[in-house]
């Protein structure tokens, strides 16, 4: 599996995973290479650098993150945490980190990794994740 970046102007405008026989099937995007990259990181043809501090993000308490979140949401994270294969695991570290931590910080690059992957999971849309991530 791999992560693709779109790149817009210079900027990530969206992360989605696919499968590694599939990343020709889209050309223009860019293997993010295991780099925690997401919306708004920009791209100068070589590497990534995080948005500027000017753009801040949303910082939950765990608590108010769930409570944030919608009900089908809810159960979509809790769907997928129960599944098999490195989905899985991602879903499950990001929600135990989150919890333990008590704080879901949209700031960053694991977090919005983590909401990347939920929207390329069908378990959050674009719009959702914005909103929530306060972009």
């Amino acid at each position: 599996m791999k992560n693709l970046a779109v790149i817009d102007n210079g900027v990530v405008t969206n992360v989605f995973v696919v499968e590694d026989a599939d990343t020709g099937a889209f050309p223009g995007c860019v293997d993010v290479a295991g780099a925690a990259v997401g919306k708004g990181y920009t791209y100068d043809g070589a590497a990534f650098a995080p948005p500027a501090a000017s753009a801040l993000r949303k910082v939950y308490t765990y608590a108010t993150f769930l409570a944030a979140c919608e009900d089908a949401e809810i159960d979509a994270l809790l769907t997928a945490k129960r599944g098999n294969g490195a989905a899985a695991v991602k879903i499950e570290r990001f929600l135990l980190k989150a919890q333990a931590r008590d704080s879901v910080d949209c700031n960053t690059p694991v977090t919005q990794q983590a909401f990347a992957d939920m929207v390329a999971r069908g378990i959050l849309t674009q719009a959702r994740a914005d909103i929530l991530m306060g972009v």
